[in-house]
């Protein structure tokens, strides 16, 4: 068999202990890189949400302010009644437009009318 003295036993578990604290070593550096590179990631990721809330939070300001327009704007008393009255004139020239139409057409029946009772008083006589 082969006789294996202390000096290379000793030898051998260094060279051991060596590439596993080597292998150790090289392991936790790459853990220390990758958990190096996601704090960045999440830093810039969350430096983009913040950058989007604060949109957001000027697009809801702008909406309030759109909101407010509209109610002092269409939903007062003043704009209700400028609005109003805009819709009764309209409604006024509207309904003098149909009365005209109908007198004008009452007219024209009444000429068809008598036209057609002149011809049958013009042909008994």
């Amino acid at each position: 068999m082969i006789e294996i003295g202390y000096v290379e036993l000793m030898v051998f578990l260094l060279a051991i202990i060596g590439a596993v604290g080597g292998f150790y070593k090289w392991l936790t550096s790459r853990f220390r890189e990758t958990e190096r590179e996601l704090r960045a990631e999440t830093a810039a990721c969350h430096t983009r949400i913040s950058a989007l809330k604060d949109l957001l939070d000027m697009d809801k300001e702008k909406l309030a302010d759109l909101r407010l327009y509209m109610a002092e704007k269409y939903v007062s008393k003043d704009g209700f009644a400028v609005h109003s009255s805009q819709v009764m004139d309209a409604l006024g020239h509207l309904g003098q437009k149909i009365d005209d139409g109908l007198k004008a057409l009452h007219v024209r029946v009444d000429r068809v009318v008598e036209g057609r009772v002149g011809q049958r008083d013009g042909g008994q006589q």
